[in-house]
């Protein structure tokens, strides 16, 4: 009997023993609810859900929209907000006294939150006397650059453009009373400066003696009441030539060497409110008489704006 109550005692402590392994196992696969609380918490503090402005993000796509469906003012209307003559529709038509007007360019841009549109035209000199009978302008016969700036006031209505301002007057370019013709493969570079000031690199295009060059129109904006009343809106600030393809010269060689280039125009911020210009050039130039050299890193040049004479010009050492 004594043996039999001594195997009972050893078996209910060993199920003792192997419930409480049980409970012990149970503990370990599955944490207490307050743990879990207390993960779950911790996580939701690690990786916070991001809000999401549906309201705000709609408001901006609309407003891209709208910029990208307003069509800008019309060359003709262009002309005719600047020169105060209507063309019934033609992009090229006589002002007064021999003078020729035509539409150049249109740019649409952001600035200090607002959209605009600025159409440029040109127009040739007026002629009197013996000069009427002139056929073949000089090639020193420059034109007068135009402008009127509009804003995007009303998005959305059948007139969202506001008139801002036209000028007669942005500065004088071009040869032979001829605009330099923009170039529609290369696209435009601009530049916003630190006091709200907008400069604009129009691609462009010239035949001189027998060669194509290549370059940008440099034009400057400032929005605003002007410090200076003899000042402009607009005003053109010079061409920077790129690059030149004498092809149409050279004969395939017969004449002179044949040499093509490009080159690339880049903003970068200078020592005064406008930006230096950058002109990386590529490809081959004539480097002596029957000898041409591939352009390198060296002939890289920088341009500066001179305020007195009011045009980029060179930099010294470049």
């Amino acid at each position: 009997m004594k043996q039999l109550d001594s195997l009972r005692s050893l078996a209910g402590a060993a199920g003792c023993l192997l419930l409480l392994a049980l409970l012990s196992a149970c503990r370990q696969g599955s944490p207490a609810p307050a743990t879990q609380d207390a993960a779950q918490s911790a996580e939701s503090r690690a990786t916070p859900t991001p809000e999401i402005n549906e309201k705000e993000d709609s408001k901006v796509a609309d407003h891209a929209y709208e910029k990208q469906s307003a069509t800008p003012p019309a060359p003709d209307a262009v002309l005719y907000f600047i020169y105060n003559k209507d063309g019934d529709g033609a992009t090229s038509y006589e002002i007064e006294n021999g003078s020729v007007a035509t539409y150049w360019y249109g740019h649409q841009f952001d600035l200090r939150g607002k959209h605009y549109f600025a159409g440029f035209a040109y127009s040739t000199p007026e002629k009197f006397g013996a000069a009427e009978d002139e056929p073949n302008p000089a090639p020193g016969s420059k034109v007068t650059l135009a402008n009127a700036t509009f804003v995007l006031s009303k998005p959305g209505t059948e007139k969202p453009w506001s008139l801002v301002g036209a000028e007669p007057y942005s500065g004088e370019f071009g040869a032979y009373e001829k605009g330099d013709e923009v170039d529609p493969k290369r696209n435009a570079v601009s530049y916003e400066t630190e006091d709200g000031q907008f400069v604009l690199a129009v691609p462009t295009t010239s035949l001189q003696s027998g060669s194509e060059l290549t370059g940008y129109a440099v034009l400057r904006f400032q929005p605003g009441e002007l410090e200076d009343i003899d000042d402009h809106h607009w005003r053109y600030l010079g061409t920077i030539w790129t690059g030149e393809d004498n092809s149409a010269a050279c004969d395939e060689g017969e004449v002179m060497p044949c040499a093509a280039s490009s080159g690339t125009l880049a903003f970068k911020p200078g020592g005064q409110a406008l930006p230096d210009i950058l002109v990386t050039p590529q490809g081959t130039t004539i480097a002596s008489p029957g000898k041409t050299r591939t352009l390198g890193p060296e002939d890289r040049s920088t341009y500066t704006y001179d305020p007195r004479k009011k045009e980029y010009v060179a930099k010294s050492g470049s």
